[in-house]
């Protein structure tokens, strides 16, 4: 899940990327343009109830294409504002902060999924990063 909110910082958004506990890793890394596609300068911290987060502060009005690096293997979220191709022939999944509207009563709330929709999404998620690993080693 994705969440937009005022930053602190002028002409910034706050993202803050969100993966449901049923992702199984020891280390997950935010990749993308903003930051130069380095592999370990976004790490994704776990919560004690298991929920990876990782937040960012991006310049309002622009697309950013990203990643996650999940314990060395790429995946892509189908459930960003929207995907691109990349020179490698991959999906890139893009964040775009100039789809962010703010007023008092939302400034928290998921860019993409209201928060009835929470648990389809995890299991969307769930079964989406299901797909993308090799078969040997999807869970049941």
């Amino acid at each position: 899940m994705i969440h937009k909110m005022p930053s602190s910082q002028s002409g910034q958004v706050r993202v803050v990327f969100e993966l449901p506990a049923c992702v199984w890793a020891d280390q997950v890394y935010l990749v993308g343009d903003f930051n130069g596609w380095d592999e370990k300068t976004i790490p994704f911290q776990q919560d004690r109830n298991g929920v990876w987060r990782a937040a960012v502060d991006l310049p309002v009005g622009r697309q950013f294409q990203f990643r996650y690096l999940v314990d060395g293997s790429w995946r892509t979220d189908y459930h960003a504002d929207g995907h691109a191709e990349s020179p490698y022939h991959t999906t890139n999944s893009v964040i775009d902060t100039g789809l962010t509207l703010f007023d008092d009563e939302e400034l928290d709330k998921p860019s993409m999924v209201h928060e009835q929709y929470r648990e389809q999404y995890s299991e969307a998620i769930r079964e989406s990063f299901r797909k993308q690993m090799p078969p040997n080693r999807r869970a049941a």
